[in-house]
């Protein structure tokens, strides 16, 4: 009786204020959202269809709720710069203090105006994003999904938090084969899956649907996409066929691209066939395994992985690639500690304090930087590695002799650094970011240079490009001690000889 009296209470007194709360809390959105003149203004291109239209309006109303109990689904009834639209909000959960009464409220009317990026910087994207595959959804070809595996996919693991590892495809495609296509452009996705299978214990995942890609705040395109993450790891194709085989070739790849890092280690897992089936889906190709799964540890926490004997195609190193689109500056580096999903940053800077450091007024100067998102940190130095920073050469500094200075704080003698020029781009190495100034090279800021010990001289350089060996340095300085010793040991021998005939005498 007691209990029953509870459940009335609930039903007849907090349900009710819960409603009332959920409703106070929607209708505060709606005001937040849609201005009083109605029109939203929405940093996108204006959508091509019915399918673009909802999936852009949406996304874009819902980074405005950015909330995590509610979300919205918004459409509009032309595709024009100027849009009729609608937008429901209402629950993302139904939970106790979230009530199912806001799932069906009405809709309410708003207008969009699509505030459509520069045509210049539409360009470029597009440029980038026409290699994209547009196919139906999923791709009847694997080859066309966007891939996420082998040491590529232990870095996701290493980099992202385990709440958002299985529910979130919009981060793990940035890890993906998609980076490679856009050249590491500072493009984030929002994935919309239509449908897919992820299971955190499972041989990987896998989401195919619609894939938004903005930059820098405006969306520039939709397409269809399919992602397809496996928990696997290649081995070369010679590896005996034993389970001691295959541990230490994982082990071996695991060193060459994390470091001897104990805290990245594998081990014997069980037979395939012993795993439930839940935790295998289509795409997981086990039938070219040994017919076990091992555990591979990385970030305090275990995986599941099978391993696929395979050539040298399948056995490279993931290679972060970064770039920024409007200074067109690229960054490269096999390190393992980037995040794969790391963004370049890139700021364009001239002062007088540079100019007196590099000595020249004929220079370009760039403060830059990484953040992984993911990590939510700076990435400033590399401990072991080095990145490859390539840079857009300048009328004013095509066919000077250059040089690379980092600008110190504390605005020291800056450290240099040689440049490879090709094809109109230059290139230097370094392992740490800051301000860099590509200048050209001159009598008063010739100093001793810091030159990257594998830095091997470009083929395409011409002559007065590469850097000098001259053999016959060491020869003529050797001839000259030689001389000198020569000379200092008969002006000895004339002094001593000198003495004995005045002795003599």
């Amino acid at each position: 009786m007691k209990k029953l009296k509870l459940v009335i209470i609930f039903i007849l007194i907090i349900l009710p204020l819960n409603v009332l709360a959920n409703e106070q809390e929607i209708n505060e959105l709606y005001s937040k959202i849609i201005p009083s003149n109605g029109k939203v203004v929405l940093k996108s291109i204006v959508p091509k269809d019915g399918i673009d239209s909802e999936s852009i309006t949406t996304v874009l109303i819902n980074e405005m709720i950015n909330s995590d109990k509610y979300e919205a689904t918004a459409y509009c009834e032309d595709n024009k710069k100027i849009a009729s639209c609608k937008m429901r909000i209402y629950c993302k959960k139904i939970t106790d203090d979230c009530s199912e009464t806001y799932i069906t409220s009405e809709d309410h009317d708003f207008t969009a105006e699509f505030d459509e990026p520069s045509s210049e910087t539409q360009g470029i994207v597009n440029n980038l994003i026409s290699n994209l595959p547009h196919t139906m959804v999923p791709p009847e070809n694997k080859e066309e999904w966007y891939r996420l595996e082998d040491l590529s996919i232990l870095n996701y693991y290493s980099t992202v938090k385990v709440e958002d590892k299985w529910n979130d495809a919009s981060i793990a495609i940035k890890f993906s084969t998609i980076n490679n296509i856009v050249k590491g452009a500072n493009f984030s996705y929002v994935f919309l899956p239509m449908e897919g299978d992820a299971n955190l214990e499972g041989l990987g995942f896998y989401a195919d649907g619609f894939v938004i890609i903005k930059y820098m705040d405006y969306v520039y395109a939709t397409s269809t996409a399919a992602l397809y993450a496996k928990n696997v790891i290649y081995i070369p194709e010679n590896t005996d066929n034993t389970r001691e085989a295959y541990i230490t070739a994982v082990q071996k790849r695991l060193n060459e691209y994390f470091g001897n890092n104990t805290n990245v280690t594998v081990s014997y897992g069980g037979l395939i066939s012993n795993l439930d089936e839940d935790l295998l889906y289509d795409p997981v190709d086990t039938y070219n395994t040994d017919g076990n799964y091992y555990n591979i540890t990385i970030a305090n926490r275990s995986y599941k992985f099978y391993v696929v004997k395979a050539d040298d195609s399948k056995l490279k190193q993931p290679v972060y690639i970064g770039s920024n689109l409007e200074n067109d500056i690229t960054i490269q580096s096999n390190d393992s500690s980037i995040p794969l999903d790391t963004k370049v940053n890139v700021e364009a800077i001239s002062n007088d304090t540079i100019k007196e450091i590099v000595k020249t007024d004929n220079y370009i100067a760039f403060n830059i930087s990484l953040y992984s998102k993911n990590k939510e940190t700076n990435i400033a130095k590399l401990d072991n590695g080095e990145f490859s920073i390539r840079i857009p050469i300048p009328t004013s500094l095509k066919d000077k002799k250059l040089k690379v200075f980092y600008i110190q704080e504390n605005n020291e003698a800056p450290e240099q650094f040689e440049v490879v020029k090709e094809n109109g781009y230059a290139t230097f190495k370094t392992n740490h970011f800051s301000t860099y100034a590509l200048a050209e090279e001159n009598e008063e800021n010739q100093t001793v240079t810091t030159q990257p010990e594998n830095t091997v001289p470009d083929e395409n350089q011409t002559e007065t490009e590469k850097p000098i060996d001259n053999p016959k340095t060491g020869i003529q300085l050797s001839i000259m001690v030689g001389i000198t010793i020569i000379t200092i040991a008969w002006a000895i021998a004339y002094i001593s000889q000198k003495k004995k005939i005045i002795k003599k005498i």
